[in-house]
């Protein structure tokens, strides 16, 4: 078994370069033309793979969710009605009692499915950040490689310039053509290859990269009006959460805490409630809280609390 390969002696490209700048040197070796090529192929993989899963798959997979999760919601008005249309007698609480649990339920659905739809927009957000990275850091080396090759560029107009001088020396100093001519078919051949390199380094590949790099940013944009979207039934959630844990609450306080019509509708003025602040409904949640304590009725305060609410009574297990 051989003690030492040729590969220990060579430099990690990978390591040195990068992945991306490694596969292009790597397929220099095989083709010196291929060097545009292969990067345009490279990124535009992962540029239109980005814009199906955002374009297609994800705003096709976040509209139906949406829709299908509205359509199991109730609305503001349905649940001003629902809260307001029953009368106080106890198995009437019963029936309400069920409604707000069947309503909370519908409304823990429609979270738990909205929730990874926020998910999904904020890893394609991530990883159109990757891909703009690799552009940024692709473009960082290969204006290094343009600068080497505009110095290359510069080493080769100079050595045209020395073979030239040479040639023109008069006699009897004069550089034989015949030693010169290999010298200057070399330079020609060197100067073309900087030449190509120069033009895909500086001119073409830069286009490319930019090119890209807002295409990438023009499908950010979009995703940004997912996102927008997403955020606008998240906060759809939150108000009807509220809305139904308010009411629910007027409802028990009413019937519970006040002159009640055990046989007719309760107080209608729930709109004005839950357009109430945070703060407000929080204060009323604690005012109920202490006096049913207050009259005994541990049947109702058990009631508010198996009803867990969400959005109010931050305080709620203290009483």
């Amino acid at each position: 078994m051989a003690e030492f390969e040729a590969n220990q002696f060579r430099p990690d490209l990978s390591e040195l370069l990068g992945d991306e700048l490694a596969t292009f040197v790597n397929s220099l070796k095989k083709d010196p033309t291929s060097f545009l090529t292969t990067t345009q192929n490279m990124l535009h993989a992962k540029v239109i793979d980005y814009e199906e899963q955002t374009k297609d798959r994800a705003k096709t997979e976040i509209d139906k969710q949406k829709e299908k999760i509205l359509k199991k919601l109730p609305t503001k008005e349905e649940l001003i009605n629902k809260f307001t249309s029953f009368a106080c007698s106890p198995p009437a609480q019963k029936a309400m009692t069920r409604t707000y649990n069947n309503l909370k339920n519908v409304m823990d659905k429609a979270q738990k499915a909205a929730t990874p739809l926020q998910q999904k927009i904020d890893s394609l957000t991530q990883k159109g950040e990757n891909i703009k990275g690799i552009i940024r850091s692709l473009g960082e080396k290969l204006k290094k490689l343009a600068e080497i090759i505009a110095v290359l560029g510069a080493i080769v107009i100079l050595i045209k310039a020395i073979i030239l001088a040479l040639g023109s020396i008069p006699p009897p100093a004069t550089v034989p053509d015949a030693f010169l001519q290999p010298i200057r078919d070399i330079v020609e051949d060197l100067s073309d290859i900087v030449g190509a390199f120069a033009a895909i380094l500086i001119d073409s590949l830069p286009e490319t990269l930019a090119d890209l790099g807002n295409l990438v940013v023009k499908i950010g944009l979009s995703l940004i009006a997912l996102k927008g979207a997403i955020i606008s039934l998240m906060a759809t959630l939150d108000f009807l959460r509220k809305a139904l844990e308010s009411l629910y609450l007027k409802y028990l306080n009413t019937c519970n805490l006040t002159t009640g019509d055990t046989e007719g509708n309760i107080d209608t003025s729930a709109l004005n409630f839950i357009n109430q602040s945070d703060e407000d409904i929080n204060n009323y949640y604690d005012e109920t809280l202490r006096a049913l304590k207050e009259d005994g009725n541990n049947e109702v305060i058990e009631k508010i609390y198996n009803a867990n609410f969400q959005q109010i009574g931050y305080r709620r297990f203290k009483i």
